[in-house]
């Protein structure tokens, strides 16, 4: 596996966005990656082995705040005053084309994780001509009623305590709340897999283990709130398959209730959308206990569209 590294301004012109390929010697598919929230692209290296390892590259690149795309730390969990959340999904088209020049003539793939999935799911209905052949949405969620309110209390904290300020409290009360399922949990971010030594690392990991901005928050719930407009669902191409993992204890898919509708909506718009819900699993799929079945279902859905 061959690792290459690169940078491009972003459109928020925040910072300059790092992003990654991992080739095999002989691509025959390509995978472009939208991670989620307080995480980065690297971080999925062994995924990315995998891959090559059955001759399929993967890139992606680092969204603005997170990992190495920040002109400094303070910059993490944040992604710009404001419509940063369509400032990741038009960086995403950015790195598509990075992808088309670098890889091109074969299978196009993407995979969106949690916010990443938000993310992806914008950039997919925006950039409706650009070329895929398949899309994965993991760990992403359905509408949810009552996030007009949220965002109204965080625009409140935003101009009493400014932009940059870390909602620490709030992060407290969301693991708490995604935690409530969760069995004889030993950390707040047990929530995101059952495998206690992925958990740590994330705890660990500097890069991860985060608080966002009040900013970051607000474009976080304008993510997930667009994403499930009707006319973002609408303006999604029905040609491209769209295959939808969820583990059935995930809070953030409303443990497959919330990831159900979210699928629903795509397959009554016309897109021939497939759900798959792993009954335990958390929310991490490709970190999980049975990561090697959620490998081998990825990896069967795209060799049999190469």
């Amino acid at each position: 596996m061959k690792k290459l590294c690169g940078t491009f301004t972003s459109s928020s012109k925040l910072c300059e966005v790092h992003y990654y390929f991992y080739l095999p010697e002989k691509p025959k598919a390509a995978v472009m990656l939208s991670h989620g929230m307080c995480e980065y692209i690297e971080r999925y290296e062994e995924f990315a082995r995998f891959l090559c390892d059955s001759d399929i590259a993967l890139c992606g690149c680092d969204h603005i705040g997170h990992g190495k795309s920040i002109a400094c730390d303070d910059m993490l969990g944040y992604f710009g005053h404001t419509h940063g959340h369509i400032r990741m999904a038009q960086d995403l088209q950015r790195m598509k084309r990075i992808m088309e020049k670098k890889l091109p003539d074969i299978p196009h793939f993407l995979i969106g994780h949690s916010m990443g999935s938000f993310v992806a799911r914008i950039y997919f209905a925006r950039c409706a001509d650009d070329r895929w052949n398949g899309a994965v949405f993991m760990g992403t969620a359905g509408p949810v009623p009552w996030l007009d309110a949220l965002k109204s209390h965080l625009a409140a904290l935003a101009q009493r305590k400014g932009e940059m300020w870390r909602y620490d409290w709030g992060l407290e009360f969301a693991l708490g709340v995604f935690n409530l399922r969760t069995e004889n949990y030993r950390t707040p971010n047990d929530w995101l897999s059952r495998d206690d030594k992925n958990v740590d690392r994330f705890r660990a990991d500097p890069k991860c283990n985060f608080t966002f901005t009040v900013n970051g928050y607000r474009d976080l719930l304008d993510a997930l709130i667009l994403c499930n407009k009707r006319r973002v669902v609408e303006s999604t191409r029905t040609d491209v398959p769209l295959l939808f993992l969820s583990g059935g204890m995930d809070p953030v898919g409303e443990y497959g209730y919330g990831v159900r509708r979210a699928c629903k909506h795509y397959q009554k718009h016309g897109c021939e959308a497939t759900l798959r819900i792993y009954r335990e699993a958390r929310h991490e799929l490709l970190f999980e206990l049975n990561k090697d079945e959620v490998y081998k279902d990825l990896l069967d859905y795209m060799i049999k569209r190469i």
